[in-house]
């Protein structure tokens, strides 16, 4: 999120520098990251019995893990999925030409 697309009370708010902003929105994303994680490994721990039984198995200790320290560093990387184009609409024919054929 670029500083101009922020209101002006916002950009205030955050000190006004792009560096700013990409912080503050670095931050919200991680916060996201760790109470979606939170509320899917929760759910998966009430599934399996309870918090003694999901983690007397080691995979399980393994997997939960790993997805938090995934988490974490995802947070340190500065990749993104967004190739920052437009979709080019003309080559929408192609979808159709490939579901018709199956592949």
């Amino acid at each position: 999120m670029l500083k101009t697309d922020l209101p002006a009370a916002s950009r205030v708010l955050v000190g006004g520098s792009d560096k700013a902003v990409r912080i503050m929105a670095s931050i919200k994303l991680m916060l996201v990251s760790i109470v979606s994680i939170a509320v899917f490994l929760g759910l998966a721990i009430v599934g399996r019995g309870g918090p003694a039984e999901f983690f007397s198995h080691a995979p399980l200790i393994a997997l939960t893990v790993i997805t938090l320290v995934l988490t974490v560093a995802a947070s340190f990387t500065a990749g993104n999925l967004d190739p920052g184009q437009r979709e080019d609409r003309s080559n929408r024919w192609r979808l159709s030409r490939s579901r018709s054929s199956g592949c």
